[in-house]
C-alpha cells in the first residue's frame, strides 16, 4: 500500500471514530431524592469546618491547600458558605436529601443545593455530593464530601476548634 492510501485509512478511521463519539450523548440520570429534616445531622454540621483537602480520580491525585491559604466551610442554619482567608467566596441555601449513592447498599445523606448542579466543585472543595461523616468519635470530628463517581473526588474536612 502506499503512503497516501494508508493516510487515507487512517484519516476515515478517525472520522468514524469521531462521529461515533459526537453521536453519543451524555445523559443525566435524575433520581428522587427525599429531602430530610436530619436535626441531629444538620446539628453536628453547624460551625466551621476546615478543608484538608480533596483527593481521588483516576490518578489517586490528592489536592492540598497552598500555603498561606485557608478554606472553610460554614453551616449556620440552611446556608451553606466557602470561604477563603476567612472571606466569603460562595454562599447557598442548602438541603440534606437521603438518596442512592456508590458508597454504601441503602440510602446515604446528600448536601444538596436548590439551584446548583451537583456536585459543584469550586477552587477544588467539593461543597455539595454525598456526605459521609466520620463515627470513630476522633477529635476534631471530621467529613467528607463525595462526587458520587466511581474514580471521582471526595474533600475532607475537619471541624475548626471553637466552632459550634
Amino acid at each position: 500500500m502506499s503512503k497516501r492510501t494508508i493516510l487515507s485509512i487512517s484519516m476515515a478511521c478517525m472520522l468514524a471514530g469521531l462521529l461515533f463519539f459526537a453521536g453519543c450523548e451524555k445523559k443525566k440520570v435524575e433520581t428522587k431524592k427525599e429531602v430530610v429534616e436530619d436535626s441531629p445531622m444538620v446539628a453536628y454540621l453547624t460551625g466551621t469546618w476546615q478543608w484538608s483537602g480533596t483527593s481521588g480520580g483516576i490518578t489517586g491525585n490528592t489536592i492540598e491547600p497552598q500555603e498561606g491559604c485557608s478554606m472553610q466551610l460554614e453551616f449556620s442554619g440552611n446556608l451553606i458558605t466557602l470561604l477563603k482567608n476567612g472571606k466569603s467566596i460562595f454562599s447557598s441555601k442548602y438541603q440534606l436529601q437521603k438518596n442512592e449513592s456508590i458508597y454504601s447498599s441503602g440510602k446515604s445523606t446528600w448536601i444538596s443545593l436548590p439551584g446548583h448542579e451537583w456536585p459543584l466543585m469550586i477552587e477544588n472543595v467539593l461543597v455539595s455530593g454525598v456526605l459521609m461523616v466520620s463515627i470513630d468519635n476522633s477529635f476534631p470530628p471530621h467529613f467528607t464530601i463525595g462526587d458520587n463517581m466511581y474514580d471521582g473526588y471526595g474533600s475532607h474536612f475537619s471541624k475548626c476548634v471553637g466552632s459550634n
